[in-house]
């Protein structure tokens, strides 16, 4: 079978190198500064050999698309000044265990927005050229994604989980996130994003930890002593915060890699149901941290304190 050799030039070898680094898509302009034809560039996609991403970039191959493919495809069709954002943009950084269902891009206002299904791209008064990483795929700095992904979640317990993500995964320091969090004069969940970094500067990691010292504070109760990690006979880590004293005890599972703690917090082993176990005073209530002793009657699982009688009905 004979091939046109516009379809085997030099071009289209430097356009493949140049691609292998980018995912596999280059942008239109991209391709043309190469030598790249526009007829080299119809013809490959009519063949089958390439395929189109909107209507500024090119994949060049005809296999699935890569996530840096992705998202290198999404920055190109934002537009020269765009860059990804918010919860994409910790992804683009290394975060595990967190999906969204389309590319958030950024571009600055004023900016001609090319609106497409595939993407999320939008303009935002908070866009700024300091804020960006220009390294790899255009993004914007971890901690400043962090607090924008906060700002744009769906519901505050997802707003909550994703800035504690990001700082318990090392992707973003807590008081970076601080920082970048005073930079925002309003917005509906200012407040909240306040309370969880206030926690995550404190040393809590998981949801779990976060939930323990809100109940705490809500009840008058002194704050936990945080983050005692302990592994088990099964090789998993949990974190283990403590009362002072000893006095209460809740426990956050993980994975089996330190540092990858699931987002819940868990009564310890063999204890009965709504209560906490510590090795010197039996088990205690989750609602006030009052103790009783484990040769207590299944009945009595109610916590017997006339302010709390935990759970309620």
């Amino acid at each position: 079978m004979t091939h046109s050799p516009s379809l085997r030039s030099a071009p289209v070898g430097r356009a493949l190198s140049e691609a292998a680094r980018q995912g596999g898509v280059l942008s239109r302009p991209q391709l043309y500064a190469l030598g790249v034809t526009r007829s080299t560039v119809r013809a490959h996609i009519g063949a089958g050999r390439w395929q189109r991403i909107g209507d500024q970039s090119v994949h060049l191959g005809n296999g699935a698309l890569s996530q840096v493919g992705e998202q290198w495809a999404a920055v190109f069709q934002g537009g020269p000044r765009a860059c990804l954002d918010g919860a994409s943009a910790l992804i683009a950084a290394g975060l595990d265990r967190y999906e969204v269902t389309r590319i958030r891009v950024s571009v600055p206002r004023g900016a001609r927005n090319r609106r497409t299904k595939r993407f999320d791209i939008r303009q935002t008064r908070r866009w700024s050229v300091d804020d960006i990483v220009a390294v790899g795929v255009p993004r914007t700095r971890p901690a400043t994604a962090a607090v924008r992904a906060g700002l744009w979640a769906s519901t505050d317990r997802q707003a909550a989980y994703v800035v504690t993500l990001a700082v318990q995964q090392g992707i973003a320091a807590a008081d970076d996130v601080g920082r970048e969090l005073l930079r925002i004069r309003r917005d509906r969940r200012r407040a909240l994003l306040h309370a969880v970094v206030n926690d995550l500067l404190d040393g809590a990691k998981s949801l779990g930890e976060l939930d323990v010292g809100r109940e705490l504070r809500r009840r008058g109760l002194p704050e936990p002593e945080r983050q005692v990690l302990r592994k088990d006979h099964r090789n998993r880590y949990s974190s283990i915060s403590t009362g002072p004293g000893g006095s209460w005890s809740s426990r956050s599972t993980g994975s089996t890699t330190p540092g990858r703690r699931t987002s819940s917090a868990t009564p310890c082993a063999r204890t009965p149901s709504r209560w906490t176990a510590t090795p010197s005073s039996g088990s205690h209530c989750s609602g006030c941290a009052s103790s009783r002793t484990p040769s207590s009657p299944r009945s009595s699982r109610r916590c017997a304190t006339p302010a709390c009688r935990w759970p309620r009905d």
